[in-house]
């Protein structure tokens, strides 16, 4: 038998509304740049947060890189498995396993752009062969 098994994912997302938690035990927050401090967005996507606006507390950025504030992630899983039963009860199986995963800024987001562009990063390929036998009768 041949089976062939595909899964494409496709997600994206975008932060906003950054808060603070107001006081232990509670789930009370502080909106950044509503209740408190001020929110900048930068030109490489970045965010700067200032807790106090031109308090003492220093400012801090969200994110080491521009991806991380808004980003799409793609990815798609293809497994295939040949079977053989060579014999009652014992079989030979290969299965061949591609993967493809990536990562990009959150420009103009569209699904069926995004699903195709999937294809365009590098692949990583894995084969199994596994055997069974059965001893006796």
């Amino acid at each position: 038998s041949v089976q062939l098994f595909v899964q494409p994912f496709v997600s994206t997302a975008r932060f906003s509304g950054y808060k603070a938690l107001r006081a232990p035990r509670t789930f009370d927050f502080d909106v950044f740049g509503k209740d408190r401090g001020t929110v900048e967005s930068l030109p490489d996507g970045r965010v700067r947060i200032d807790p106090d606006g031109s308090g003492a507390e220093q400012s801090f950025v969200l994110g080491d890189g521009p991806n991380e504030t808004s980003f799409v992630s793609r990815a798609i899983r293809v497994n295939g498995v040949i079977r053989w039963e060579y014999r009652s009860g014992s079989a030979i199986y290969l299965v061949w396993q591609q993967t493809r995963d990536g990562n990009a800024a959150l420009d103009d987001a569209s699904l069926l752009r995004d699903a195709s562009r999937v294809f365009g990063v590098p692949a990583k390929n894995v084969i199994y062969l596994k055997a069974s036998y059965r001893f006796g009768r």
